[in-house]
Formats: structure tokens, C-alpha cells, sequence
């Protein structure tokens, strides 16, 4: 066996390995940490010599495992602080009719992902989507549908929206890449984000009835001082 099919295998092999671990943990019972089995994937690649210890420098970009650590720390602080449900009551009570709150919050998460990337708002999001969906009166399963579209979307518009952006944006060459990355990406990114939840709505059959919020958003607020340097972080 020479050594393109070694590495082929064993590439394939790691791929299959991560395909039935993460259907495994989806099924009820089976709650192995996703964690553990992206680190035993690593731990293997790098024991198999699918990537060597010298390489390692290559293949990890240091800098976007920082920025990331730096945005999950922000979001806990946003999450402790009572930040996040503030926003999420304030954000609801600007709407009168389910439908409009659904398409609105596509919109919300698709530009939060851009500009804040996907991966700080799948953090941050599926609270706010729960609290959307009782709102609204819509299936759970419905928002976090949207969610996730809306996410995805919305992070292919800048290059910041998620590590993937950032790697083109360094690697590429382009020139002004925020520039760039919005002109050419700005219309369909936002096209697709109205789209979305119109179907998503037809399928699960909400009906457009009138939102009532009695909550103050300020009263959500648990830490004043976490919450302020949250929102100016």
C-alpha cells in the first residue's frame, strides 16, 4: 500500500468515524460531549500521520482559534449578565404580529452572524429563538430551523462571518475584503433571509396572530456591570 492510499483510508476512516458519532449522539440516551470525539479525530490524525507534528503550525491558524475564544467569553459574560434576555425582550416588543417577529428575527440572526459571527450566534441564539417561538406561538423546532438557515446565511456576507470568511479573506488576496465580500454578497444573503422564513412558516402553518409582551426589558438585567461591558465589548 503505498502512501497516498495510507492517507487516503485513513482520511476516509475519520470521516466515517465523525458521520456515525454525531448520529449516534443524536439519538436519545447516547450524550457522548461532541468535544471528545473531535478531539480522539485529532488525537488520531496526527498519531496516524495524516497530518505531522511539524505540520501542525500549517493547519491550525492560531489566530482564529483566539478570536474565538474571545468571542465565546464575551457571549457567557452577555448570557450571566441577563444581557441576552434584555435584548430578546426588547427585540419582541417591537413587534405586533407573529409573522413579522419570525421574518424580523431572520433578518436579526442572519446580520448578528455576519457581523458578529455564526458561530457567537449559534451560542447565543437558541434562547432567543425559544422565547421568539413561545411569543410568536410557533414550534420550537421551527425557530431553531430558522436559526440555523439564518446563521448560515447571513455569515457568508462579510469576512468576519465565520472562520472559513476569515481564512479567504487572509489567504486570498483580495483587496478591501469587507468591501468586497458585502457588495457581492449583500443582496442574495438578504434575499435568501426573507425567503427562508416565509417557507418555514407555510410548512409548520403559524398563523399571523397579535404578539402581547408584558415584560420591561430592563427588568431582566441581573449584573448591571457585566452587562454594560458586555454591550461595549
Amino acid at each position: 500500500m503505498d502512501m497516498l492510499d495510507y492517507r487516503t483510508y485513513i482520511g476516509l476512516g475519520i470521516l466515517a468515524f465523525l458521520i456515525v458519532s454525531l448520529i449516534l449522539r443524536s439519538k436519545r440516551g447516547y450524550r457522548i460531549p461532541v468535544w471528545s470525539i473531535m478531539a480522539l479525530a485529532a488525537f488520531v490524525t496526527v498519531m496516524s500521520g495524516l497530518v505531522g507534528l511539524e505540520e501542525m503550525g500549517y493547519v491550525i491558524d492560531i489566530d482564529v482559534v483566539l478570536f474565538l475564544i474571545g468571542m465565546f467569553s464575551l457571549v457567557g459574560l452577555a448570557e450571566s449578565s441577563g444581557l441576552l434576555e434584555m435584548v430578546s425582550v426588547w427585540f419582541i416588543s417591537r413587534f405586533k404580529r407573529s409573522h413579522d417577529l419570525v421574518l424580523a428575527s431572520s433578518i436579526l440572526f442572519g446580520l448578528l452572524a455576519a457581523f458578529a459571527m455564526n458561530d457567537t450566534v449559534a451560542l447565543i441564539g437558541p434562547p432567543i429563538a425559544y422565547t421568539i417561538s413561545k411569543i410568536a406561538r410557533a414550534s420550537p423546532n421551527m425557530m431553531f430551523l430558522l436559526l440555523a438557515f439564518s446563521i448560515t446565511i447571513g455569515s457568508v456576507m462579510t469576512p468576519i462571518g465565520n472562520p472559513q470568511n476569515i481564512l479567504v479573506a487572509e489567504n486570498s488576496g483580495i483587496q478591501a475584503p469587507f468591501i468586497t465580500f458585502v457588495f457581492k454578497l449583500s443582496a442574495p444573503t438578504l434575499l435568501n433571509l426573507i425567503i427562508v422564513p416565509l417557507i418555514l412558516l407555510k410548512i409548520f402553518k403559524v398563523k399571523n396572530e397579535k404578539i402581547e409582551v408584558g415584560l420591561i426589558p430592563q427588568e431582566t438585567i441581573k449584573d448591571r456591570r457585566d452587562a454594560l461591558l458586555a454591550a461595549l465589548v
